[in-house]
């Protein structure tokens, strides 16, 4: 039994061994837990003095405290009154606010106003736009105006001069009415003798009243010689329509002479010699003499222009009359030694290219020889063949396009 209690004895010292050790080292944990409360004392002891030294410094800002009271207080009454003034302010600025309303509205109208205002000036300038256009117009046509002016004021000068001319045909008159008052008594006696006059009339109707070197040879009665001198006076003279076509015109050196005869070794062409003016006073009687040619059957005309020394607008349409009932037949026109300032009439005219010139007669001849065969050529466009009379522009009769053909049968498409 002893036996079984001595290893609890054992045990028992070993536990209490192990308790001492253990005590042992809680006695000096709690010496070093002594240790370090003295410590802990001490730094309380240093921060009691600092807690002082805190409060101290705690009065001080206390009072400091008190004093920023005092001059918070006085800010809250500085600030009370900075209230009221800014309540004042801000009625004020209420007040400025409703003025800035208006203002505004007021601002408002005036910008709508200056809209109008602005589109009025739109329209104006618009206006302003048109009318310095038509300004434009109404400038060129002003240019138009005075060259026309111009133009009016020649052609017054003209008239001036023509009155001028007039005037002194007029003077002629007058001396040729104190003739005809002399005259009257010389045609009273010689009244008695009209019948004979008629039966002289009658039995030669192809002629007229002829100038005098003709009268003699005739046979024809005094009347007839002072009738004649009469018509002198006016330079009117009538002459066969076989032979000679004269025109008539009241000036002097203004008179158409026209002799005319059938070309040699032809038998459609006729040779007409011009000498004089061909103008508005006999423009129309030219005219008429070459559609008879042409009508008879002569639809070459030379006209030989070595003294034909001036033509006009009449004239020269009275010409291009005659080449389009010419070119009706198959026939031409061609001028013979033409003068340099009729060739710058008709070129002035437009109408030189029309017409066909030569320098002698045999040229002339050639080229009537070379018109008469016609040229055959194909339309470039649609591929039609046709026939042309000669170089020149023409419209093909298929498409309608106009064409051009130049002396070395070149084709060119103008439109």
């Amino acid at each position: 039994m002893f036996g079984r209690l001595k290893p609890r004895s054992v045990k028992l010292k070993q536990a209490s061994g192990r308790i001492n050790r253990m005590s042992g080292r809680i006695n000096h944990t709690s010496g070093r837990i002594n240790h370090t409360s003295g410590k802990i004392n001490h730094t309380s002891g240093r921060i009691n003095r600092t807690s002082g030294r805190i409060n101290h410094a705690s009065g001080r800002i206390n009072c400091t405290s008190g004093k920023i009271n005092h001059a918070s207080g006085r800010l809250n009454c500085m600030s009370g009154r900075i209230n009221c003034t800014s309540g004042r302010i801000n009625c004020t600025s209420g007040k400025i606010n409703r003025t800035s309303g208006r203002i505004n509205r007021t601002s408002g109208r005036l910008n709508h106003a200056s809209g109008k205002i602005n589109h009025t000036s739109g329209k104006i300038n618009y206006a302003s736009g048109k009318l310095n256009h038509a300004s434009g117009r109404i400038n060129r046509m002003s240019g138009k105006i005075n060259r026309m002016s111009g133009r009016i004021n020649c052609t017054s000068g003209r008239l001036n001069h023509a009155s001028g001319r007039i005037n002194r045909m007029s003077g002629r008159i007058n001396c040729t009415s104190g003739r005809l008052n002399c005259m009257s008594g010389r045609l009273n006696h010689a009244s008695g003798k009209l019948n004979h006059t008629s039966v002289l009339k009658r039995s030669v109707p192809q002629e007229k009243f002829v100038p005098e070197k003709f009268v003699h040879q005739r046979g024809l009665s005094p009347f007839h010689i002072q009738l004649k001198k009469f018509m002198a006076c006016f330079n009117i003279y009538f002459v066969s329509k076989q032979n000679e076509i004269l025109a008539i015109d009241h000036e002097p050196h203004s008179t158409l002479h026209v002799q005319s005869e059938p070309l040699l070794n032809r038998n459609h062409g006729r040779f007409f010699s011009l000498s004089g003016r061909l103008d508005l006073f006999n423009a129309e009687l030219f005219q008429q003499r070459c559609f008879e040619a042409v009508n008879n059957g002569d639809t070459v005309l030379i006209f030989q222009c070595s003294e034909l020394y001036m033509i006009d607008s009449l004239g020269a349409f009275a010409c291009l009359t005659i080449l389009n009932a010419a070119q009706k037949r198959g026939g031409t026109i061609i001028f013979l030694n033409i003068q340099t300032k009729v060739r710058n009439i008709l070129h002035v005219f437009g109408i030189l290219e029309q017409f066909q010139y030569a320098s002698s007669l045999e040229e002339a001849l050639k080229k009537c020889s070379v018109n008469n065969a016609p040229i055959s050529i194909i339309c470039p466009v649609c591929s039609k063949k046709m026939k042309i009379s000669k170089p020149g522009y023409f419209r093909c009769p298929s498409c309608k396009k106009l064409l051009s053909l130049d002396n070395n049968k070149e084709i060119v498409i103008l439109s």
